[in-house]
């Protein structure tokens, strides 16, 4: 399996909480300065950042990984469990638990557990 992560416009999340901090700033000097609209105009684009902000979060907290062969799910964390499918090779699917060397791996249409050696 290869775990996917990937970046938000090609920038690392850090670089983009600078550059909206330092956007955010500019324009707050400028309002005071100036007293002009360009201070509504850098809220709006603060929340915007904010809401991209946890969007990133959100889904880059899911590890997505690639499946590169055909594999068994099973129902639970053991091969006790009953199978209840299978994802087969290239499906990109993301590991939503683990239990020791079980992981619980979940697609659009399927979830179950695969071993992990």
């Amino acid at each position: 399996m290869i775990c996917y992560s990937a970046f938000l416009l090609g920038l690392p999340l850090f670089w983009f909480q600078i550059g909206a901090l330092a956007i955010f700033g500019f324009t707050a000097i400028f309002y005071f300065l100036r007293k002009n609209n360009w201070f509504v105009v850098s809220c709006l684009a603060s929340i915007i950042a904010a809401l991209l902000l946890a969007w990133y979060y959100y889904a880059h907290s899911l590890c997505w990984v690639r499946v590169m062969k055909p594999t068994l799910l099973y129902g639970g964390p053991s091969m006790h469990y009953h199978q209840v499918g299978e994802f087969a090779k290239d499906t990109v699917c993301y590991i939503s638990r683990y239990d020791d060397h079980w992981i619980c791996l979940k697609d659009n249409q399927k979830q179950g557990w695969l071993l992990v050696s």
